[in-house]
């Protein structure tokens, strides 16, 4: 780049703030933008309005679904081993059926170890979860191979 090119662009962060702070004005200056920002909360009851009136979700759920103490530890080990029993039931048929009795017992026994593991001091409780995963792990790989065909 040459020199010309270069007059434009900050060089600090205090420079890129200022820009930045002056196409914010400029921005809120524009009578398009000013309206747009009146009619803002309007719009935005109606549309909330509208998700209540179609069930979807509510702020509550969407937070626990975002808390991150789901995706580990203790309750991401108890989905794996509820989405791992789904997933047994769907390749292989409902626990009723005699034929996989293997399968979730192996499921039962991790969920028995799972169980012990929430009463354990952390760092004891932190490596059962760690051999735990790993059966899990196997079970999921060993599913899979039994539901997809070899390619």
């Amino acid at each position: 780049m040459d020199s010309m090119a270069r007059k434009g662009i900050p060089k600090t962060g205090t420079q890129l703030g200022l820009a930045a702070v002056s196409v914010a004005v400029k921005l809120l200056q524009n009578d398009a933008v000013r309206e747009q920002l009146r009619k803002a909360p309007d719009a935005v009851t109606s549309w909330a309005a509208e998700r209540r009136a179609k069930g979807e979700r509510s702020v509550q759920k969407a937070l626990a679904a975002a808390n991150p103490a789901e995706y580990v530890g203790q309750r991401k080990l108890t989905k794996r081993l509820d989405n791992l029993e789904r997933g047994t039931a769907l390749a292989f048929g409902p626990r009723a059926d005699a034929q996989h009795d293997e399968v979730y017992a192996a499921i039962d026994d991790l969920r028995r170890a799972l169980a012990v593991a929430a009463g354990l001091p952390t760092t004891k409780r932190t490596r059962l979860h760690l051999r735990i995963g790993s059966q899990v792990d196997t079970l999921e790989r060993g599913l899979i191979d039994a539901v997809l065909p070899r390619l």
